[in-house]
């Protein structure tokens, strides 16, 4: 959740490791999902974390949460 910024860079370390995979994107900013989009293809899309979470629930095995601070809680607590 957030590929802007610190986002960005964190999803680009996780996506080093050989047994990782990217099932979803989320952000709201469409020209962060635009240049995500151009670096995992495979991925789905959402400008809405909780439509992400209601649609890809059995589809993750865990998140990152690279939001502004305010929403590190609401968005990880859903995820849980």
């Amino acid at each position: 959740f957030g590929v802007g910024g610190q986002g960005e860079s964190d999803l680009g370390d996780l996506a080093k490791h050989p047994m990782f995979e990217v099932v979803a994107i989320c952000d709201v900013d469409t020209n962060h999902l635009e240049q995500a989009k151009k670096r995992y293809p495979g991925a789905k899309f959402y400008q809405d974390w909780r439509e992400l979470l209601a649609k890809e629930a059995d589809n993750i095995d865990s998140v990152n949460v690279s939001t502004p601070d305010h929403m590190h809680g609401p968005i990880g607590m859903a995820a849980l």
